[in-house]
């Protein structure tokens, strides 16, 4: 049996390797990076253990709970869920807790939520056009300015009124201003996936799970190609019959008779590896697709108890910070000692925004200063710092975005 080619070592593509093993199957990974995980991986540094940002690990579907609990075995925590929202000097617990709402933005503010909401439910949208007006339907104008409209728009660099309302429906989908306060009061029945109190985890960092994968697939004789890069696919009457590589550090390029092929590589990079070229509209609807990019910036912080968060939604326009991962909180075995904390700043953008030529340093400065100004940090010393950027960590499609 000619092996299968699965193309990227990120989680689908390793966990389609580790499914056809079990199978069976003969699978090869071919992955350019010198580790495996994607962008799920873990990484370490003085001491620490740090994933790309906070990877919950919850699920309903029985079959993806089965492969977690098949790898990991026992290698895993029960992590207390505890996420907030920054928005004007508070933090805002979610699910929403009625009583800290009405003290955190007092009656004024609470009027104006509600009566905003009856408004739009006594004179609904039919058709809502796009996310702005999709959101407020659900929840009002007021808490869609409070909650939704900051964020968002830091994270897509785009209004919200040029996302689609099908793309919120998606994202949001089973949650309104109605069963929020209704969890609030009765408690969340859990029936809506987004408001669960505990998830599990991998005890070193998540991405300790591609790597266990990694070794089952070795202990298997599945070959793993790392720090190996795809090329060409080969192709005849729709099927994968080739696949050509280049081992990036020796240069080699090899070519290799397979039995098909899984990709989990970006779809820009596979259309153009095709060694046939696919129909033109097809190559026009894969250059598309449109990549927005995103920087994280780590900071050693020398103080055991910053916050009890696991991550932080940060919803303030004065800062370009959009969320704030706090690793103490997660596996106590990914830290190195109790009296310092891991935190991750998440930033976005675009290759032509300023922030994505900034300085190493810079960006490390206006990290430590953006949570300054937010107020989780007063005079705590940093004593460590570490980039990475990635691109293309999110990805849209034209039809998520309306036309302009």
């Amino acid at each position: 049996m000619k092996p299968i080619y699965i193309l990227g070592a990120g989680p689908a593509g390793l966990a389609a390797a580790y499914t056809l093993t079990r199978q069976g199957i003969p699978v090869v990974v071919v992955e350019r990076d010198k580790r495996v995980g994607g962008l799920a991986k873990s990484i370490e540094y003085k001491g620490f253990i740090l994933d790309f940002g906070p990877h919950r690990f919850f699920t309903k579907l029985s079959p993806v709970v089965k492969l977690w609990n098949q790898v990991l075995e026992k290698d895993q925590v029960t992590v207390n869920r505890l996420t907030r929202i920054y928005y004007g000097g508070k933090y805002f617990s979610y699910p929403l807790q009625a009583k800290q709402v009405l003290s955190a933005l007092g009656l004024l503010e609470t009027v104006k939520i509600l009566s905003s909401y009856v408004k739009v439910r006594l004179f609904p949208k039919p058709q809502p056009e796009n996310f702005s007006e999709w959101v407020i339907g659900k929840f009002g104008r007021r808490l869609f300015e409070i909650f939704f409209e900051s964020y968002t728009e830091k994270l897509w660099g785009i209004p919200c009124t040029e996302i689609s309302a099908d793309w919120a429906a998606q994202r949001i989908k089973g949650l309104s201003l109605y069963k929020a306060v209704v969890n609030a009061l009765l408690g969340n029945d859990g029936k809506v996936k987004t408001l669960i109190d505990q998830f599990q985890f991998p005890r070193l960092g998540s991405g300790q799970l591609y790597d266990k994968i990694a070794d089952y697939l070795n202990q298997h004789q599945q070959p793993l190609l790392l720090n190996t890069e795809v090329i060409e696919v080969h192709h005849n009457d729709g099927q994968a019959t080739h696949v050509t590589v280049r081992n990036r550090e020796t240069k080699e390029v090899q070519t290799f008779s397979c039995g098909g092929v899984i990709s989990s590589i970006p779809l820009t990079l596979l259309v153009e590896q095709l060694k046939t070229a696919p129909p033109q509209p097809v190559i026009e609807s894969a250059r598309s697709l449109k990549f927005r990019n995103t920087i994280l910036v780590y900071l050693i912080i020398d103080d055991g108890h910053l916050f009890p968060d696991n991550w932080l939604y940060i919803n303030d326009p004065r800062v370009k910070l959009g969320r704030v991962t706090n690793f103490a909180n997660w596996s106590p075995e990914m830290l190195p000692n109790n009296y310092q904390t891991p935190l991750c700043c998440e930033y976005w953008c675009n290759f032509d925004d300023q922030l994505w030529n900034c300085p190493e340093e810079d960006l490390l400065h206006m990290a430590q200063a953006d949570l300054i100004k937010i107020g989780l940090l007063q005079k705590q010393q940093v004593s460590g710092g570490l980039l990475c950027v990635y691109l293309g960590l999110i990805l849209y499609m034209p039809e998520i975005i309306k036309p302009l």
